[in-house]
């Protein structure tokens, strides 16, 4: 038996030099993703941009379809023929904001871009350590890593009618996703959440003593409201 789990262990740490290169997801709902359907109807003769229902989107499938589109526009002349091998895709009827959103896909997914990278650096970053990079708050790249590391912060505050207390939320956290070698892609999302939430939340979550979608939550009553404290990983 301790043959088996030192094996695995083994085995655990080999494989990924043998997998192929594995990425992270886009985060539905984000700008990126309505940025991929944006292209998908304009793009409508682009069969490899018609994937719709394969969600989410692979990071790195995406980059790569996306810098096509970006420089196919300049051309690609064929040695042999003289003629430009992608004529069709010189005129995209991209607006002044699809050029903007496209500068900006690129920019939050560089760690797959393999253009030229320079207009992402930041020219004053913070003690020369933070926002060097403008789309990140902590970014290191290597040949062999990749992190990028974003704080979250939240506030959004509202009342009810017949309810003398102010409802809000108050979302503190960060976002972090990386790649190790180019064959491990990891993210994660963390917050410490406080919220007063209106009447007929607070009798939910008295009645179950739970709310979904939280791992860990702290119920502070407070003359009959509740202040939920949880975590989301």
């Amino acid at each position: 038996m301790q043959f088996i789990k030192s094996l695995f262990k083994l085995l655990f740490f080999i494989c990924p030099a043998f997998a192929t290169a594995q990425s992270t997801f886009l985060t539905p709902g984000s700008k990126d993703v309505h940025f991929v359907d944006r292209m998908e109807i304009k793009q409508q003769r682009n069969t490899d941009l018609n994937f719709s229902s394969v969600r989410p989107f692979n990071r790195k499938y995406i980059v790569e379809q996306v810098e096509f589109i970006d420089s196919a526009r300049l051309g690609y002349i064929d040695t042999a023929t003289q003629k430009d091998k992608y004529v069709e895709w010189n005129s995209q009827g991209l607006t002044d904001l699809d050029e903007y959103n496209l500068t900006s896909f690129l920019m939050n997914n560089s760690e797959w871009v393999t253009g030229p990278k320079k207009d992402f650096l930041s020219k004053r970053p913070i003690l020369k350590t933070f926002y060097k990079t403008k789309p990140n708050f902590l970014e290191v790249k290597t040949n062999n890593f990749f992190l990028a590391v974003n704080p979250v912060f939240q506030y959004m505050a509202g009342v009810e009618t017949g309810y003398n207390k102010p409802i809000y939320i108050n979302s503190k956290g960060i976002t972090a996703r990386g790649t190790i070698g180019k064959k491990i892609g990891f993210s994660t999302y963390m917050t410490d959440n406080q919220e007063r939430g209106p009447q007929f939340f607070q009798q939910q979550v008295n009645s179950f003593r739970a709310v979904p979608g939280v791992g860990f939550t702290n119920h502070l009553n407070q003359a009959a409201t509740i202040i939920l404290m949880h975590v989301v990983i």
